[in-house]
């Protein structure tokens, strides 16, 4: 799974996740109903902390 975050961006990099991997279904890169990666194993692919991708969460 591949993310694109910006960190010069205007919006938030929990936001980015959440958007980019909402994307990622209709795009093909990822199959309906196939896991994500554990949040802290993503936290560090990501090189963000875990209370960001909680956040992405919500």
């Amino acid at each position: 799974m591949s993310l694109n975050l910006n960190r010069e961006s205007d919006v938030p990099i929990c936001h980015q996740i959440r958007d980019q991997t909402c994307d990622l279904v209709p795009s093909g890169d990822l199959s309906a109903g196939a896991r994500l990666p554990p949040e802290r194993e993503l936290a560090v692919t990501l090189g963000v902390r875990r209370t960001t991708v909680l956040e992405a969460e919500g």
